[in-house]
Parts: C-alpha cells; sequence; structure tokens
C-alpha cells in the first residue's frame, strides 16, 4: 500500500508499533467507507 512500519517508525518517532497495529486493523475494518471517501476526494 506504501510504506513498511519500520519505514514510518523511523520517520516519524512519535509512533509506537502499537499505534500502527490499530491504525491498520481499523482500516480492515472500514475499508470500504475509508476508500469511498478517498476517491470521491480525489475526485472533488
Amino acid at each position: 500500500m506504501g510504506l513498511s512500519d519500520q519505514t514510518l517508525l523511523a520517520n516519524y518517532p512519535s509512533l509506537r508499533q502499537q499505534d500502527l497495529n490499530n491504525t491498520w486493523a481499523f482500516y480492515q475494518a472500514y475499508s470500504e467507507e475509508i476508500d469511498l471517501e478517498i476517491r470521491e476526494n480525489e475526485e472533488a
């Protein structure tokens, strides 16, 4: 999808692995809605 967890953690030192795990879990649970919002924003 983009950057690896390791790269994100290196570039954003305030993030923890648990933050990313929570983010990926949220995306998995709501991916359709998130992807729809992204498409709508790109079309605007």
